[in-house]
């Protein structure tokens, strides 16, 4: 239950940020958008699908979380292309979110209930994560 509060709290604050800066004048970039809502989203789908379905397989979960702020992120990219503010580097952006979101929720949910080992490097050519799940 404690993990739960946890997850929900971030959540919280993710939005909360993202309001204040709004409601202050002050627009929040895109690329934080992008990045904030995608990982949003696939840990809080992961999360549901925690809850709902503890016993599915952690692949299986990881898939449909990514799938879901996926397909959100290239619905607001089709909504951007009929606007004339369409950025192919904002789907890069929902890619880096989802990874994120999917990493911090298995260091708070799942790393206890799975083996495996998370990596992560960060360097002057990009962002690089791996994840190794032993089923």
């Amino acid at each position: 239950m404690g993990k739960i509060c946890v997850t929900a709290a971030i959540l919280v604050f993710l939005n909360v940020c993202i309001n204040a800066q709004e409601k202050g004048g002050n627009s929040v970039p895109d690329v934080i958008m992008h990045v904030a809502i995608s990982a949003e989203l696939s840990f809080a789908t992961s999360m549901f699908l925690t809850i709902k379905k503890p016993e599915m397989p952690l692949a299986k979960k990881y898939i449909i979380s990514s799938s879901v702020a996926i397909l959100a992120g290239v619905g607001k990219e089709v909504v951007d292309y009929y606007v004339d503010q369409f950025d192919p580097v904002d789907i890069g952006w929902d890619i880096l979110g989802v990874a994120s979101g999917i990493a911090v929720h298995w260091l708070i949910i799942d790393r206890s209930r799975q083996k495996g080992d998370l990596s992560m490097q960060v360097n002057k050519s990009g962002v690089s994560a791996r994840l190794l799940v032993k089923f």
